[in-house]
């Protein structure tokens, strides 16, 4: 049986990792320690410098 990793961001710190995805653990963030936002398998996280981006993708993660 494979298991896929999900993509989960923190759009504070404009970063984004592969983690996987256990239903009861709380993936937090490194740098900030606030928690990850999971942003699905087909995620394509922008550039860190590219802050125009990263707010739509706050934004769309914000809707679900």
């Amino acid at each position: 049986m494979t298991y896929y990793k999900l993509h989960y961001a923190c759009v504070s710190c404009r970063v984004s990792f592969k983690q996987d995805a256990y239903p009861r653990r709380e993936h937090v963030c490194p740098n900030c320690s606030q928690s990850l936002i999971c942003a699905g398998h087909d995620f394509a996280p922008p550039p860190r410098r590219d802050v125009h981006a990263w707010s739509v993708v706050a934004a769309v993660l914000g809707e679900g």
